[in-house]
């Protein structure tokens, strides 16, 4: 990893002076860091959620607030099983480690662990942390599409056939006639549905759904001065 892979999120967070400070001047720090990947993906995935957040400061700072806890918190350090700490924003994290040495924060995986900067320790996520009760798509408007609809990870019996945006479904043959199951990842958009897009779950969807467009992401030089060891 180098800081270059790091400029889209490192520039959202120069436009707060409380985060800039907090990265520049603490050295006892942990960054879930979400790399320039993550915020294409979500350009490409969901372009309107990705050009509404500069215009939501209190949204973004919440955000990125999420990412960043006190204290050089090495995978070593964090205890197996669930454990919580309280991010820089506020919002308690649910971090979960297993037996092999997983590491998830609310379940986003830790893609690489112990980074380490010159001013805090970096953990690379493969995913944005989205704060619990914040809904991306409260920033755009939905144009009346129905809410997705989470009804558990194997639903059966008289659940099935799932309807129009309910989930989680493992194939066609779970859904009502004329949709389709979609397979996500985490921060991929429910086709012609509204509603978190912080779950991994499968929804039925109309037979013609499809992703979005656009491009995006990237980000030049940021003012933030937190700087990966060589």
């Amino acid at each position: 990893a180098d800081a270059g892979s790091f400029t889209t999120v490192l520039s959202l967070a120069s436009s707060f002076n409380e985060i800039v400070t907090n990265l520049d001047l603490s050295d006892e720090l942990t960054f879930f860091a979400p790399p320039n990947a993550v915020f294409e993906a979500l350009a490409q995935n969901s372009p309107k959620i990705f050009a509404a957040l500069p215009d939501n400061p209190d949204v973004l700072r919440r955000i990125l607030g999420a990412h960043i806890i006190s204290g050089i918190n090495t995978a070593a350090r964090i205890p197996n099983g669930i454990s919580t700490f309280t991010a820089f924003s506020g919002d308690e994290l649910t971090i979960v480690k297993t037996d092999s040495g997983s590491i998830t924060v609310n379940g986003v995986l830790v893609a690489q662990a112990d980074v380490f900067a010159e001013n805090g320790l970096i953990h690379i996520l493969d995913g944005l942390i989205i704060p619990d009760g914040l809904d991306l798509n409260d920033l755009v408007d939905d144009d009346g599409k129905p809410e997705a609809k989470f009804l558990g990870p194997d639903p059966s019996g008289d659940l099935l056939p799932l309807g129009l945006c309910e989930g989680d479904c493992d194939s066609d043959d779970d859904c009502e006639d004329g949709l389709v199951c979609v397979q996500r990842t985490i921060d991929d958009p429910i086709p012609g549905c509204s509603g978190s897009l912080n779950t991994y779950a499968d929804f039925c969807v109309p037979g013609n759904g499809g992703g979005g467009g656009g491009g995006g992401g990237g980000g030049d030089d940021s003012s933030v001065a937190f700087k990966i060891r060589s």
